[in-house]
């Protein structure tokens, strides 16, 4: 989470806060999968399309969605911020960096990185996605090289003994709408989506397609059942409406011969009567033959 806004607390101020004694296991009891830190104003477009991307990854249709915290969807008025951040780092498995040089002098992405890596010391469930500026990697030690990098904070050096799960998507960072259609994006989804389930990337994408089809077969069987149940409503409505039709036909029929007999009778009034109740009920078919009235 980054604003432009400085923020009001420090991670000091965090360090005396009773819920921080709680040194919590990574793997017991969280509430998010992953905490997504970013820069607001720059990368909020790609933070919303991560988040999208990663609740839904191979995903079964009817499980629910990896719970993924982005601070934008939880602000309201008057909420303690520095503690909504805090609550949501201390619950979350994995912490996902949106890196660019505007993040790395963020002062809220820093505390959120101190309070990650110093505090809670889960530095090697850091997820980097390098969106703008350069993470310099020595090829012989394999470590970073700070001296050409101004992605992340300084102070990540003492922090960072090895390189993090780094992805470069600097070329897909300025794009407004990336998505799973785009095969980097989507590789990229893949890998992070295989570190939060612990398994091989190659796995994790063998997975998607599997989970893709049996999904497509749950909705297209869904679709079918619905189409059957139109039908079937269609011909239920069809069957009711005919016992309607013909309850009424016979009524009108009974009325009708009433009024022939008492037209028989020589009673006009009450045969104009059950005729006109005759062709109430079923007046498609039944029309007054005045001419048997004898008026």
């Amino acid at each position: 989470m980054t604003s432009d806004i400085t923020p009001n607390r420090s991670v000091a101020r965090w360090l005396s806060s009773t819920s921080l004694s709680r040194q919590l296991d990574p793997g017991a009891g969280n509430r998010f999968t992953a905490f997504i830190s970013y820069k607001h104003v720059s990368s909020t477009g790609f933070a919303t399309q991560l988040e999208r991307a990663l609740k839904g990854y191979a995903k079964p249709l009817l499980a629910r969605p990896r719970r993924i915290f982005r601070d934008e969807k939880h602000i309201a008025p008057g909420i303690d911020l520095p503690r909504l951040i805090e609550e949501a780092l201390e619950s979350s498995e994995f912490l996902s960096l949106l890196a660019s040089p505007e993040s790395a002098r963020s002062p809220w992405v820093q505390d959120e990185l101190d309070l990650w890596c110093r505090v809670l010391k889960r530095q090697e469930r850091l997820i980097v996605i390098l969106l703008d500026g350069d993470i310099e990697v020595d090829s012989e030690s394999k470590q970073i090289d700070w001296s050409g990098t101004d992605a992340l904070p300084p102070f990540m050096k003492e922090h960072l003994a090895t390189v993090p799960l780094y992805l470069d998507l600097r070329k897909l960072a300025s794009l407004e709408d990336v998505g799973l259609n785009d095969p980097d994006f989507k590789r990229a989804i893949n890998g992070i989506v295989a570190r939060f389930e612990g398994t091989d990337p190659n796995e994790m994408l063998g997975e998607e397609i599997r989970q893709y089809r049996r999904n497509l077969r749950l909705r297209n069987g869904a679709v079918a059942a619905l189409a059957t149940l139109t039908v079937l409503s269609g011909i239920f409505w069809f069957l009711a409406d005919s016992a309607k039709k013909e309850a009424e036909r016979s009524l009108a029929n009974n009325y009708w011969a009433s009024g022939i007999s008492a037209e028989e009778k020589d009673d006009p009034v009450t045969a104009a009567h059950f005729y006109a109740r005759a062709t109430q009920k079923y007046s498609g078919e039944m029309a007054i033959k005045t001419g048997r009235l004898k008026l």
